[in-house]
């Protein structure tokens, strides 16, 4: 049980949950994907784990992140991290920096594009919020 995924040593990471980014997935619906968005969001917040969001390229088609987050996570949502077209945002220096800060050993990521994360700094878990498998993923 070393590796158990808990409040005190998780982060919830929401990569890419763009208004246009998401609107480009035919997998499910865009009123699914941003539900099961916000509900991963409400989660971490009201159990108090932290979350860090990132977004690639708002100004062009990607456009900004889910209105609804800056309503459920406003912290996060003040703090995101700006990508400049990264598509996997660990290679990001402010993400992966960002990352680092939060000193949590284990991330649940969920977006359109999880990273790739080879480091052994981590176990991750990825939620494929886009899918209509709702694909999961986990390392340690």
């Amino acid at each position: 049980m070393k590796n158990l995924f808990t409040i005190e040593n998780s982060a919830l990471l929401l990569i890419d949950h763009q208004v246009g980014t998401m609107s480009w997935v035919r997998s499910l619906e865009l009123d699914v994907i941003k539900t099961n968005t916000l509900v991963l969001a409400k989660s971490a917040q009201a159990t108090g784990m932290p979350v860090l969001l990132t977004s690639s390229m708002e100004t062009q088609a990607q456009g900004l992140l889910f209105a609804e987050l800056q309503q459920v996570v406003p912290d996060a949502y003040k703090d995101r991290i700006q990508r400049e077209g990264q598509v996997d945002c660990m290679t990001d220096q402010n993400f992966s920096a960002a990352v680092e800060a939060m000193q949590r050993k284990n991330l649940i990521m969920a977006g359109h594009y999880c990273p790739k994360i080879s480091s052994n700094k981590f176990n991750w878990l990825g939620i494929c919020s886009s899918s209509a498998l709702n694909s999961i993923f986990v390392t340690n």
